[in-house]
């Protein structure tokens, strides 16, 4: 449906996209002006009802949401608290395992009361340390007490016992690796550096001859340095993947949560778009210039709030891998056609001039029409957003190779850093440092779901005149 001065989208295409039926209104003004307040109402009701059930719990399924979000944004804490556990239990196997050793290999002439001591003030020590680490286990300067305090029992040890035999090692070992989950991979270096210097000193004053001589000795140091090595990069590692589950669960039901809100809204603001678009269609009688614009400019608005809206509950799906694609002959052409005509409202709303430039020999491919339209208005709707005033954006259609198509669209924003344009294509990010529009930051995230579930890419390319580009690539249809 074209307009002067500009194109808005249509009520059958709003249908047909966003899946809604409303009822068909009176041709008469009043009846179509009636049914437009009562839709804006019910967009207003919609929002008061979602954070009242938000804020007091009512409606069960979003109030379950928020609870989990609630515990997933303490996951940190959760994980502490269950490495501190592991951490307690490790410290009880390095305790019972050392005095075990330290009891029964004391040299002969040893004072007899030395060893009775050092096992009793070790194992009576360590539930006071185990509570600390449980109560404290955010804290850094309690872990390294921890590790602190081991090596220095183990170490002492050592000395007791004058042991220079492997029998010794898997307690060392153990230290090594809890100063590694505690800490991280520097503490493991420092204490096996320690533990070494000790194991040396304990070797050298036992050994007769010179410990220079011993090269299985020395070895052992630099054996103790690898072990800690290995041990904090697995530790590491792990923490990495944790954190990384961590947010991905955050993600999840943070886009689980937006959807049922979208869900909520998404009827009667598809009501809404449906009936300011029969009114500037001239159902409803003849429109002034100003009544005209002030309805393109709130219709364009709310056409794009729907598609947010579509865009939220279209991220949860492709998060869930569960975004269904109905496959079928298309003409790229044709799409960016559409696409341009729906957005011209918005370009001249933003003084900015949106252009079409097909180029292309060939470009019809097998699609999903509607997703790709989808993912082609949220690139326009992006470009439009960061070009300044009384600037260009052209949608170009090219092949750039006998059997691919290229649909490129080219801004003359501020751009993005390089190292910042791979980021944009995950769920929520913005630019750091940038121009502070709103948006949701899902459009980006959309259109890479939607273009490689077609088998293309998508990448961000400084654009010759300056500004962005942003450039699709999909696979032609197979001539037959």
């Amino acid at each position: 449906m074209a307009c002067q001065g500009g194109c808005v989208v249509s009520p059958s295409a709003v249908l047909k996209m966003f899946g809604s039926q409303p009822e068909a209104p009176s041709p008469s003004a009043g009846c179509c002006l009636a049914q437009s307040c009562q839709a804006v109402s019910q967009v207003a009701e919609s929002y008061r009802l979602i954070f009242q059930r938000g804020c007091k719990q009512k409606n069960v399924r979003f109030g379950m949401l928020c609870a989990r979000i609630r515990a997933l944004s303490q996951a940190k804490g959760m994980m502490t608290t269950t490495m501190a556990s592991r951490l307690v239990l490790l410290r009880w196997v390095l305790v019972l395992a050392t005095v075990y050793l330290v009891w029964y290999s004391q040299p002969p002439g040893a004072a007899p009361w030395i060893v009775p001591v050092y096992v009793l003030a070790y194992v009576l020590s360590t539930p006071v340390v185990n509570n600390l680490v449980r109560r404290y286990a955010f804290d850094r300067r309690v872990l390294a007490g921890l590790v602190v305090f081991d090596i220095f029992f183990v170490s002492i040890g050592l000395v007791l016992t004058h042991q220079t035999q492997l029998d010794f090692y898997p307690v060392v070992f153990l230290s090594l690796f809890i100063a590694a989950v505690a800490l991280d991979l520097r503490a493991a270096v420092v204490a096996a550096t320690l533990l070494g210097v000790v194991h040396l000193a304990t070797a050298a004053a036992a050994l007769p001859a010179s410990i220079w001589t011993h090269t299985e000795e020395l070895l052992r140091l630099p054996f103790l340095l690898a072990a800690a090595s290995f041990f904090g990069f697995l530790c590491q590692e792990q923490r990495r993947r944790a954190r990384r589950r961590a947010w991905l669960r955050r993600q999840r039901d943070r886009l689980q949560a937006l959807a049922i809100a979208a869900h909520d809204i998404r009827s009667p603001l598809t009501n809404v778009v449906s009936l300011t678009g029969l009114l500037l269609e001239g159902d409803a009688g003849e429109l002034n210039d100003d009544q005209r614009d002030l309805l393109e400019r709130a219709h364009a608005d709310m056409y794009r709030v729907l598609r947010r809206a579509t865009n939220l509950m279209d991220a949860a799906r492709l998060n869930a891998q569960r975004l269904p694609l109905e496959l079928d002959s298309v003409d790229l052409g044709m799409v960016c056609g559409e696409v341009v005509q729906g957005m011209a409202t918005a370009a001249r709303i933003r003084r900015v001039r949106l252009v079409f430039d097909n180029q292309a020999h060939s470009s019809r491919v097998m699609a999903d029409r509607a997703q790709i339209e989808r993912a082609l208005s949220n690139l326009v709707d992006n470009a439009l957003k960061y070009s300044p005033a009384n600037g260009t954006v052209w949608l170009r259609l090219i092949n750039p190779s006998a059997d691919v198509v290229a649909v490129e669209v080219l801004d003359q924003g501020p751009g993005i850093p390089p190292e910042q344009r791979n980021a944009l294509f995950r769920a929520f990010t913005r630019v750091h440092g940038g121009p502070a529009l709103a948006g949701s930051g899902l459009g980006l995230f959309i259109v890479r779901k939607i273009v490689e579930a077609h088998g293309g890419t998508v990448s961000l390319e400084d654009a010759p005149n300056g500004g962005l580009c942003a450039r699709v690539l999909l696979p032609l249809k197979a001539e037959t």
